[in-house]
Order: C-alpha cells, then sequence, then structure tokens
C-alpha cells in the first residue's frame, strides 16, 4: 500500500515539474524585440540631393578608373548640377555644423570646376584628390546617414610616392588614380590600395 501511494506521488511530482519548468503553456507567446525606428536627422530634400550628389561622384570616380576623359567632364557637370542643388539650408538649426560643411561644400564646388577645366588627367587627378578629403570631411560633419561609405587610400597615385584618396560605396577597390590604362603599370594596379576608415551613420546616428 505504502509502496503504491509513493509511486503516486511520484508520479505527481514529475507531472508538476514538467506543467510549470518544462511545457510552455499554448496562450504564452514570446515577446518579439521592438526594433528601432530608423529615422533620418536630415529631412527627404536634402536626402535626395545628397545622394544624388553620391551618385554622381561615384559615377564620375569611374570615368577616371577607365580614363575616360569626356565622360569625366560630363559627369563633374552632373555632379555641379548635384550639389549646387544640395539643400544647405537644413543644416542651420546648428550654426557650428552649417559653417563648418559650407565651407567644404564651397571647397568641394571648387575642385569640380578645377576637374572640369584642367586638360591634362594628371591634373584632373590632383583636383579629384582634393575634392574627394572634402566631401569626406563633408559626409562626417553632416552624418549622412543613408548610405555606408568606404574612405579608401592608394599610397602610390601621384609619381608612385603619394597618395591619392576616394570615396567608395563598397569596400572593394577600383582606383581611380592608377586605373585600367596607366602607361606603365595597364590595368595591372586597378586593385592598388585599400580601405582605411568607413563612414557609417546609418541607424544609431553615431560615430562608426
Amino acid at each position: 500500500m505504502k509502496k503504491g501511494l509513493l509511486i503516486v506521488l511520484l508520479l505527481i511530482s514529475a507531472a508538476l515539474i514538467w506543467f510549470v519548468f518544462i511545457r510552455k503553456p499554448a496562450d504564452v507567446k514570446e515577446t518579439e524585440k521592438q526594433q528601432p525606428v530608423v529615422v533620418s536627422k536630415h529631412n527627404d530634400a536634402f536626402n535626395q540631393h545628397f545622394n544624388a550628389m553620391i551618385t554622381d561622384y561615384h559615377q564620375m570616380t569611374e570615368a577616371f578608373v577607365n580614363w575616360d576623359k569626356p565622360a569625366i567632364e560630363s559627369n563633374a557637370s552632373d555632379l555641379m548640377k548635384s550639389i549646387d542643388e544640395l539643400q544647405m539650408d537644413d543644416l542651420k538649426k546648428d550654426s557650428m555644423i552649417y559653417e563648418t560643411a559650407i565651407s567644404y561644400w564651397q571647397n568641394a564646388r571648387q575642385s569640380i570646376q578645377s576637374i572640369q577645366s584642367m586638360e591634362d588627367l594628371e591634373s584632373k587627378r590632383r583636383s579629384l584628390n582634393v575634392l574627394s578629403d572634402n566631401l569626406y570631411n563633408l559626409v562626417r560633419t553632416v552624418r549622412y546617414d543613408q548610405a555606408k561609405l568606404y574612405w579608401q587610400q592608394c599610397p602610390m597615385a601621384f609619381n608612385d610616392t603619394e597618395s591619392g584618396f576616394w570615396l567608395s560605396e563598397t569596400d572593394a577597390v577600383r582606383n581611380p588614380y592608377l586605373g585600367t590604362k596607366h602607361p606603365k603599370y595597364g590595368k595591372g594596379m586597378l586593385t592598388c590600395g585599400e580601405p582605411i576608415d568607413t563612414l557609417n551613420f546609418m541607424n544609431t546616428g553615431m560615430n562608426p
């Protein structure tokens, strides 16, 4: 009799343990983690024109890769239009950011004008280097949050000894300073260089 009672108690205990600690009630669902809503710090018009500027810049660097002077000049004209359409007034809510951004914006415009006016590709590439530096700093100043960008460096862009820099939409290297038709290297140095910084202000709005 006692043995039978002991077995019954053990079965009841096991059932309670299973019910309380192992079984999940059918009506209990795990709470899904709420994902933060990503909201750009800039208005739609600003982002639209900044996106266009970055796209035109990438197209121009690809023309440099291909040693395509007419395409470089055409893309430079497109880039000038898009940078002029950039609505910098959106930044006036922070006077310090606005003044810094305007300085880089003005310098970038001057570099684009140089790319348009210079006759030889070497001079155009020098201006590309200056332009890229100003756009890099402009992106960091306004904390452009619509795409991730890579800051890349070629250690032998000029005279095999001077570095050149550019912005890329991927971490893959397509060198706009040595390119595909270099008189000394041909396309052998197309991938010369590496990303040295990543600009990613998406989602968090914090420094990368």
